[in-house]
């Protein structure tokens, strides 16, 4: 299975859950990918990760949280072990069209400020800032 996920991050001045499901489902609606994950994160920390198109969880629901101690339902559950062996594209928002779009790593160089990504809709290359590294 391929899962795409979108990273977002709120502002300093920014919290709550209503606002960050708010963002989600914000996200969720110009991205037609399925199944999508949406990780909402706050500058203190939190995060939450919203599941749309996942078999059994509604759209827009929690599957994944910085509160190690959640429970999640059985089908949450079960789309990470289908997860375990599966792929994942991860969306950036692209510094120089604005646009999400999936960016590719390029090889490495001793001068590099961090990682160096093309945008497959512009082809500008940018330096980003991985949150997280996503491995299949």
């Amino acid at each position: 299975m391929l899962c795409y996920k979108v990273w977002t991050r709120l502002a300093d001045n920014e919290w709550g859950n209503e606002l960050m499901d708010r963002k989600a489902c914000e996200i969720a609606a110009v991205v037609p990918e399925r199944p999508l994950l949406v990780s909402v994160q706050e500058h203190g920390g939190w995060a939450l990760e919203y599941g749309f198109g996942i078999a059994g969880v509604p759209n827009g629901g929690v599957v994944n949280s910085a509160n190690d101690r959640a429970v999640f339902p059985p089908a949450v559950n079960a789309f990470w072990r289908a997860m375990a062996t599966s792929d994942f594209v991860t969306l950036w928002t692209c510094a120089a069209c604005g646009r999400l779009a999936e960016l590719h790593r390029l090889p490495r160089t001793d001068d590099d400020d961090g990682p160096r990504m093309v945008c497959e809709r512009c082809d500008q290359v940018a330096v980003v800032e991985v949150l997280e590294e996503v491995a299949a």
